[in-house]
């Protein structure tokens, strides 16, 4: 009977890690992709001088990075949650906050750039969204940075938040290569993780 329940709890820890390695499999798809279409975007406009009268083309492309920053956020707290180590809770906290904050700016991504949702959103939601998953992100990286390589390496946290929302003011150029940058950067730490993880189940505490 133990033996059966010690297999069972394997296997969930199996399939919970590989669930983890999508999720940076797409942080890292999703933010080289995001790069990319970026500097490609700013290459054909400014040096090529082609001129787009519509770019709508693109904009599912930039409209994926909140999505792919919500799926990289929960398999974050998944291995916080999977480690338990002390001020755990904080990170779990953190990314239960950006998750919200990047879920409103998706919302309203969804609404006013594709508009896919037939209701109406007020800009408020928004900003609203922008300051949490600002908070939350920047209060994640700090504790990613500060618990140091016990769930995540240091240079993660920094890519955390480098990732926030207010890189996108960094202009479309510089905003784009930060964000897509950030985030498969983040997105390899989530992936290398979940591997490790995998293979020494019996280490995380």
């Amino acid at each position: 009977m133990a033996g059966s329940e010690a297999q069972g709890m394997e296997s969930g820890i199996v399939i919970s890690s590989k669930l983890i390695r999508l999720g940076g499999l797409a942080a890292m798809v999703g933010g080289v992709v995001f790069f990319a279409a970026t500097v490609s975007l700013w290459v054909l406009v400014n040096r090529l001088d082609f001129v787009l009268d519509d770019e709508s083309y693109v904009e599912p492309v930039y409209a994926s990075l909140p999505l792919v920053a919500m799926v990289a956020v929960a398999s974050i707290a998944t291995l916080y949650f999977r480690a338990k180590i002390r001020r755990g809770w904080l990170a779990l906290v953190a990314s239960l906050v950006s998750f919200v904050g990047i879920g409103m700016v998706l919302v309203y991504v969804l609404t006013v750039m594709l508009g896919l949702l037939s209701f109406s959103v007020p800009e408020e939601l928004v900003l609203l969204g922008m300051l949490l998953g600002t908070l939350g992100l920047v209060a994640l990286g700090l504790v990613t940075i500060n618990i140091g390589g016990r769930v995540l390496p240091r240079w993660c946290g920094a890519a955390l938040v480098a990732g926030s929302p207010p890189s996108a003011f960094l202009g479309p150029l510089w905003g784009g290569i930060v964000l897509g940058g950030a985030w498969a950067l983040v997105g390899y730490a989530i992936f290398r993780a979940g591997t490790r993880h995998t293979q020494h189940p019996s280490r995380v505490r």
